[in-house]
């Protein structure tokens, strides 16, 4: 094919691949907006156990630090009295994920609340969910300063009372926490600790997307005081569920804290009999959405069958998500196995060719310079598994950013590698230049499509894991930035082979010793040719 009708097709090819990312990182966030988790439809027990404490207080901080449970006077009388408890966190995208996850006991893949601080509820089960469903009245406040708080502490208010309080959002100063902690001995003075548990827990800079241990506190009715240790921050849902005497939330991944509670014997039962009805339904809802609807076992009486029962629970729908994925990766490898393929023999391809050194040689320097720019702007966040307080539409205007600015380096790259190489027209550099940037782009179109072939296009009970979605809109947004700039990639390359080639003229072009040999070398061979028409010629 000639060149010129080539440099077309190559233009064509890549514009055609940004569109086709472009459109496959659209239907995935459509998915993803439009997640809704299989425990909105699961059975959701209405009774649970026998109430620890005729009233829980939550108190969740903003902001509030492990170190605070010691300095704040408030907070370490708390402390003193119950039990001081460190959760680990992994870090959220956002305010309103962190606050699901608190009041679900589920992560973000399970209850669907990526990133955002919007005032948004998740599709799956919370306490306040199951606080009505039990008929158990409850009650939320906003900040310490919120003035039905008084009235919700007082005699003959709810019996769940959530108080959110943003004062160190703003910023942790020593005025803050001297203001916070006043709020606290005032609203600490409202309660009747004799039939009160109270529930405090900080969310340090979880929200902004720092993992960190949250310090959590409880004292009052029904905690075990003396206690303390190290818990998930999953678990904390199913402990005040507890508490209060209501269901576990559905989608809790986690467990009541039963070293803080004073429950034994025939009431310890119960609690997990409780817990575990809630497991149970979510097991048999996950099984379902898997498409295999196995017999879930009842739960067990006794809480020393706990582990064993929740074990089973855990390999019952490990087992089901296994084979869905191996079912769903036998449907797809027909369409998508062919192309990951043909992908790849394309790159082996490219690299073998003429052009292959100049191609290999900007893929590198693109590698390179897109992971410097990548940690410089933030991209740590979201190998974490966090948003760190942006939108998506943030971090693509970024990292598409910096894709451009090292795309234009790479092609840069190739045009200078392009110049080393004999040639008389523009186009093959522009040519050459073009299938770098194809080879780019198919570099990037093999992890993200086999991730589509390994996990699937559809998301039945959890979301993927953050990294492996994060990890397919980066890719798409470097395939549609590269393919984009296709024909800018062939401008620069052509003019950066040209300054390359003036600037720094190669060594066969004016060297008089490789000149020099090239003629003696063309000379032997006119001469051996001679020698082998002679006989010719004479017969």
């Amino acid at each position: 094919m000639r060149r010129g009708p080539a440099v077309l097709l190559l233009i064509v090819l890549l514009l055609g691949a940004a569109y086709g990312a472009w459109r496959a990182a659209v239907e995935g966030a459509a998915l993803l907006s439009g997640f809704r988790p299989a425990t909105a439809v699961a059975e959701r027990p209405a009774a649970g156990s026998a109430p620890l404490a005729d009233r829980v207080v939550l108190f969740i901080i903003d902001g509030l630090r492990i170190e605070d449970a010691h300095r704040l006077p408030a907070v370490d009388w708390l402390r003193r009295r119950g039990a001081g408890y460190r959760l680990a966190s992994t870090g959220f995208g956002g305010r309103a994920p962190l606050l699901a996850s608190l009041l679900t006991g589920a992560p973000p893949t399970h209850h669907g609340l990526l990133a955002g601080d919007a005032e948004a509820s998740p599709a799956t089960d919370d306490l306040l969910q199951a606080a009505a469903r039990g008929q158990v009245p409850a009650g939320r406040a906003r900040g310490l300063a919120d003035p039905e708080l008084a009235e919700l502490l007082g005699p003959g208010g709810p019996r769940l009372v959530i108080v959110e309080a943003g004062e160190l959002a703003g910023g942790r100063t020593e005025a803050a926490l001297a203001g916070l902690d006043a709020r606290l001995v005032a609203l600490f003075d409202l309660i009747d600790w004799r039939d009160t548990a109270v529930v405090l827990l900080g969310t340090a800079d979880a929200a902004a997307g720092v993992p960190s241990p949250l310090p959590l506190v409880l004292a009052g009715s029904g905690v075990l005081a003396g206690a303390g240790g190290d818990a998930s921050l999953y678990d904390f849902a199913p402990t005040v569920a507890a508490l209060t005497g209501l269901p576990t939330p559905v989608a809790a991944q986690g467990r009541p804290i039963l070293s803080a509670l004073a429950v034994e014997g025939r009431p310890l039962d119960a609690v997990m009999q409780v817990h575990l009805e809630s497991r149970r339904a979510w097991a048999a809802a996950a099984a379902a959405a898997y498409g295999a609807p196995a017999e879930v076992p009842p739960a067990p009486a006794t809480a020393i069958e706990a582990e064993d029962y929740l074990a089973t629970l855990e390999r019952l729908v490990s087992d089901a998500r296994e084979a869905w994925l191996t079912a769903g990766a036998k449907a797809r490898l027909p369409y998508l196995g062919p192309g990951l393929l043909i992908l790849l023999l394309y790159l082996l391809l490219l690299y073998r060719s003429r052009p292959g050194g100049a191609a290999f040689r900007a893929h590198l320097v693109y590698a390179a310079l897109f992971t410097l720019l990548f940690l410089a702007l933030g991209g740590g966040h979201i190998v974490r598994g966090s948003l760190a307080g942006r939108s998506w539409a943030e971090w693509a205007y970024l990292f598409g950013a910096a894709s451009a600015v090292a795309s234009l380096l790479a092609a840069v790259t190739a045009g200078f590698v392009l110049s080393r190489r004999e040639y008389r027209q523009s186009r093959y550099l522009a040519a050459g230049g073009l299938h770098a940037a194809l080879g780019l782009v198919a570099l990037n179109a093999l992890p993200a499509g086999a991730l589509v072939l390994l996990t699937g296009w559809s998301f039945p009970v959890a979301l993927p894991p953050f990294g492996l979605w994060a990890a397919f809109f980066i890719a798409a947004l470097q395939v549609v930035v590269i393919g984009g700039l296709g024909p800018v990639w062939a401008w620069t390359a052509v003019r950066a082979a040209r300054f390359a080639r003036h600037r720094w003229p190669p060594r066969e072009v004016g060297d008089p010793e490789i000149n020099a040999d090239k003629v003696v070398r063309l000379r032997a061979i006119r001469r051996a040719d001679r020698h082998r028409r002679k006989p010719a010629d004479r017969r």
